[in-house]
């Protein structure tokens, strides 16, 4: 399957398994990601931009759906929609 301009939401990503998938920005996905750990969600987002990929990124825990409305609307106005996550 192939992500080239997919908007991606990618929860969890600021370690493990999220943290690689969010990587998909490295092949043509636009990722909005999100996590409960502020600076290691911070510096994969960085290390995701440095790359000249488009990346956006809500910290907090999605169980909230506080945060959960928050990380859908990131991406809606960052990108224009949201075509799927993995």
């Amino acid at each position: 399957m192939s992500f080239q301009n997919k908007v991606v939401v990618i929860t969890g990503a600021s370690s493990g398994i999220g943290k690689a998938v969010a990587r998909l920005a490295k092949q043509g996905a636009f990722v909005v990601i999100s996590g409960r750990r502020e600076h290691a969600l911070e510096e994969v987002a960085r290390e995701i931009d440095s790359t000249g990929a488009r990346v956006a990124y809500v910290i907090g825990d999605i169980s909230d759906p506080q945060v959960a409305e928050r990380l859908i609307q990131e991406g809606l106005s960052r990108f224009g929609r949201i075509d799927t996550t993995p």
